[in-house]
């Protein structure tokens, strides 16, 4: 239930920081043309700006309550058309970037586990720092100097080959070439993190007196490793990966800039530039939802995984 007040005062919070922000929808709707005043004021009235901010604000939240999130000034069509139509390519950019840091990350974190003070152990605690503290645009910018302008291996950015119509196998091959760099930008830090929680964690479980059994009746130590020691070490991992997800929602925003992937990043972008309010009001409302809804599916695989959970109604 604490969602919901959560969700209104993300509404509340977006709707006056877009409505305060310096500038005139109207100026920019009209391409900054000198046009008369009295069209200036017509402008206001048809986007409802000629009325104070609370009636404003009520009207916008009687539509969202039914479901219309207004109509962008910019690509004209309904603002739930215009998200709807990227929100696809965001979430296939933020799965791969997570499946991407849990690939690597928990198999990376177990190893070092087992390998205590090890060279391994100290790479690895090495790499975790690296990873956590360079910024995700930065790391964009090298990993596209690199890849795709130095050596040419990887595309520059866009989703798709411009000017190209593929379908089938070949579709699916090219959209992951230009995935792998925002995907990769995207994952880095997120994979810091998880192989250093796995690490701790499956180091703390290796101590407890079960594997210390399993040991002794002389089962593979990789077995103890993943499938007892991990197994109840995960709950941190899967934790903090829902609790990421805001993070990830972030890091998408940068990388869809720097990459020019077709995503709510890269629309909001260019709708901030645009002052397009409806649209990036909707981009602000559906990015809260998906943070909450992550939040919210962590809690139920939390308790799945340990029955010992419970929440009161």
């Amino acid at each position: 239930m604490e969602s919901v007040p959560l969700f209104f005062a993300v509404i509340v919070i977006a709707f006056l920081l877009i409505h305060l922000a310096p500038g005139d929808p109207a100026v920019r709707f009209t391409g900054h043309m000198a046009v008369p005043l009295e069209y200036l004021e017509r402008i206001r009235a048809d986007m409802g700006l000629d009325k104070p901010l609370y009636v404003q604000f009520l009207i916008y939240l009687s539509k969202l309550l039914t479901g219309d999130l207004g109509y962008s000034l910019y690509w004209k069509e309904p603002v739930l058309a215009t998200i709807l139509a990227r929100l696809p390519n965001t979430v296939l950019l933020m799965s791969f970037g997570l499946g991407l840091a849990l690939l690597i990350g928990i198999p990376v974190g177990v190893e070092a586990a087992r390998r205590p003070q090890s060279k391994l152990d100290y790479l690895v605690t090495s790499l975790v720092v690296a990873g956590y503290s360079i910024p995700v645009y930065w790391l964009a910018l090298i990993l596209m100097l690199v890849f795709a302008v130095g050596l040419k291996w990887l595309p520059a950015g866009g989703m798709l080959p411009p000017g190209v119509d593929l379908t089938g196998p070949a579709y699916v091959f090219e959209m992951m070439r230009h995935m792998i760099l925002p995907g990769l930008a995207i994952a880095a830090s997120q994979t810091a993190l998880v192989s250093r929680l796995t690490r701790q964690s499956t180091l703390d479980a290796l101590g407890e007196n079960y594997i210390l059994t399993a040991r002794m009746k002389g089962l593979d130590p990789r077995t103890i490793a993943y499938k007892h020691a991990f197994r109840n070490a995960m709950l941190p991992v899967v934790t903090i990966i829902g609790l990421q997800v805001g993070f990830f929602v972030s890091w998408s925003v940068f990388c869809e800039i720097v990459f020019s992937w077709p995503g709510l990043g890269f629309l909001l972008w260019w709708t901030v530039s645009t002052r397009d309010y409806p649209v990036i009001m909707g981009i602000l409302i559906v990015m809260s939802l998906m943070v909450i809804l992550a939040t919210l599916i962590t809690d139920i695989i939390y308790a799945r995984l340990d029955p010992r959970i419970t929440y009161e109604s």
